[in-house]
Parts: C-alpha cells; sequence; structure tokens
C-alpha cells in the first residue's frame, strides 16, 4: 500500500512483480532505500527479507565510515589551513614590526635633510636634491602604510559594523596590491 504507484508502475512495466524495500540508515535518519525485485507473483520470505535487511545494515555502515571519513578530512584540511594562516599572521606581524624602525629612521632623515637643504646647497642643487629627498620620503611612507596594513590583518579584530572612508579602503588595498600589479605591467589610477 506504501509503494509509490508511479513506481510501481514502472517496477511492472518492467515485469518485476515482488518488491522490497529497506531503509539505508544513518543513525536515526533514512539515508536511501535498498530495493529487491523479483519477477515471480509472490511474497519475499522471513529469510530474503532478514538477507535484504544485512546488506542494507551494512551498506548503511559503509555509507556511514565513508561520510565520517570525508567530514573528518574536509576538518582536518580547514584545521590546517587555519593553522597556516595563523603563522602567515605572526610572520607577517614579525616581519612588519622589523620593518617599522628602519622606516620611521628614514622618514626622520628625510625630514631633516629637506629642513637643512637650504643651509647647505645653492638653491639650484637644494631643489634637485630635495626632490630625491621626497622621492625617498614617498616611498618610506608608502612603505609605512603596508607595513600598518600588515599589522592590521596580522591582529584579530572581532568583526564589528562601522562607517569607513571608503577612498581610504581603497587606497589601502590599491597599496597592498602595488607590487603584483606592477609586476603584471598593470597601470591603475584612482579617481
Amino acid at each position: 500500500a506504501r509503494y509509490d504507484p508511479a513506481h510501481r508502475r514502472a517496477a511492472e512495466a518492467s515485469g518485476l512483480h515482488g518488491f522490497l524495500g529497506v531503509p539505508l540508515r544513518s543513525d536515526v535518519r533514512v539515508t536511501g532505500v535498498l530495493y529487491a525485485y523479483t519477477r515471480d507473483r509472490r511474497r519475499f520470505s522471513a529469510d530474503e527479507i532478514s538477507l535484504v535487511s544485512s546488506f542494507a545494515d551494512q551498506a548503511s555502515v559503509s555509507l556511514e565510515k565513508s561520510r565520517l571519513a570525508a567530514e573528518r578530512r574536509l576538518a582536518e584540511e580547514a584545521l590546517r589551513q587555519s593553522e597556516k594562516l595563523a603563522t602567515m599572521g605572526q610572520l607577517l606581524a614579525g616581519v612588519a614590526h622589523e620593518l617599522n624602525n628602519p622606516l620611521t629612521v628614514m622618514v626622520g632623515y628625510a625630514a631633516v635633510l629637506r629642513a637643512r637643504l637650504p643651509k647647505v646647497l645653492s638653491a639650484g642643487e637644494a631643489g634637485v636634491v630635495g626632490g630625491m629627498i621626497q622621492q625617498v620620503e614617498n616611498a618610506a611612507q608608502h612603505c609605512v602604510r603596508i607595513v600598518r596594513n600588515f599589522l592590521a590583518l596580522a591582529r584579530e579584530h572581532p568583526p564589528e559594523r562601522r562607517r569607513v572612508p571608503i577612498n581610504q579602503v581603497v587606497t589601502e588595498a590599491v597599496d597592498l596590491l602595488a607590487y603584483p600589479f606592477g609586476v603584471d605591467d598593470v597601470q591603475l589610477s584612482l579617481d
């Protein structure tokens, strides 16, 4: 009586008349059905039902083992990835701190040199050397921003919602991607 009418018609059209369906279970939920058919118009015996039920139990155990093994592999891979990210964050923070001190010295000395230039050099020479010092200072400031971004990435912050200055976010993202863009000969302009 519980046999699906469409399934019954398809089975009968194939010459199958006797039917037995045994659930495949994972813990307490049904994950599938093991079907047995016969061309004879008869009922399955208790021994046949017991045999098909045993097969269904074994298939259920095998399917559950496979599912658990796949879940374990996924969990292990997620753990490995998480450990890699944690290690990269620690490495990134260490490198950023190591770079921060020399960059601070560079920015400071560039400012001192620019202030002393007019006293030491002629106006024409001071302009040329001042331009070079400005390039050094700009490069150092660029590195300082990258280091600041690295440190922000390495630190764990709880997620929060707040207003952000979108231009600053885009500029910081571009700073992080400047090297790969340069290597790939990508020119980027912000407007």
